[in-house]
């Protein structure tokens, strides 16, 4: 099959595609296809998803969301709720790339791509959210966090992952990174900190510290006993205490980019910043 392109219109011919073709190499937006291609690899065949209007769309509605896998990064920066500047993901949005990235990069080509370095997987992850996953046999619904892999999704070969859902927080929230220039970049670490003050809950993820983006369940723990929710202040002790168990959490590698040593250090100091400052107006 070398030089086919299958153009399917329908999730059930994506679907069908997908089964007849499990090497076809999946093109949403392209930006990581582009990247591959000029690294050198030699797909087989593409199958395109663009044609696919289940796939499309960004909808937000009585406190859930709903991304599409072919929903842009420019989409989700257009609607007004996920884009505020409180929130996580309007936060880490800014940060993807450029323009002409945002306008083309993908929701599923950023979760199904892998990589710890990806932005958009640990706010995801710290929104709790679920991936639609559609194959032969249906849809199922699974968390993220089971799907992730560190060099793609943990899909079968007859599966294609068609939106990623989760329900609005209320409280507030931070995205910090650390990359290495400042401008457009992959984060060499980065920390989600979410705060749902109903459930008094506090939700941690971690990027570029691990071989996938991961929870910090022991520093959520802390944060969890340790906010003042009545006051919604957080004290120095109980922010270094969030930060340490964040870089206890953290498994990073040394590469060309960056030290292990360094990758922890960061994901310590942003946890423990963001922990600390998350109820300033003036940090959103």
């Amino acid at each position: 099959m070398t030089g086919i392109l299958l153009t399917p219109r329908a999730l059930d011919e994506a679907v069908a595609a997908r089964r007849d073709h499990p090497h076809a190499q999946l093109i949403a937006g392209g930006t990581d296809v582009v990247a591959d291609l000029n690294r050198g690899t030699t797909p087989t065949g593409f199958l395109s998803l663009r044609g696919v209007a289940e796939l499309r769309g960004v909808d937000v509605r009585d406190g859930r969301c709903r991304l599409g896998a072919m929903a842009t990064i420019a989409e989700m920066r257009a609607d007004a709720e996920l884009s505020a500047a409180g929130t996580a993901i309007g936060q880490a949005t800014r940060s993807l790339g450029s323009r002409q990235i945002r306008n083309r990069a993908t929701v599923g080509g950023n979760v199904c791509g892998g990589g710890a370095q990806r932005t958009l997987i640990p706010v995801l992850l710290a929104q709790d959210a679920t991936v639609d996953v559609a194959g032969p046999d249906g849809v199922r619904h699974v968390a993220l966090s089971e799907v992730l892999a560190p060099r793609g999704c943990r899909l079968a070969a007859d599966e294609i992952l068609t939106a990623v859902r989760f329900a609005s927080s209320v409280g507030p929230q931070r995205f910090y990174r650390v990359g290495p220039r400042n401008a457009a970049c992959y984060a060499t670490a980065s920390v989600t900190v979410v705060l749902d003050e109903p459930t008094r809950s506090v939700r941690l993820a971690l990027g570029g510290a691990a071989p996938t983006a991961v929870r910090a369940p022991a520093a959520e723990a802390i944060g969890c006993d340790g906010v003042d929710w009545h006051a919604r202040t957080v004290t120095d002790d109980v922010a270094v205490a969030f930060g340490a168990a964040a870089a206890q959490a953290a498994d990073p590698v040394s590469d060309f980019v960056a030290s292990a040593d360094y990758r922890r250090r960061a994901v310590e100091v942003m946890a423990r910043r963001a922990l600390r400052h998350i109820f300033d107006e003036e940090c959103r």
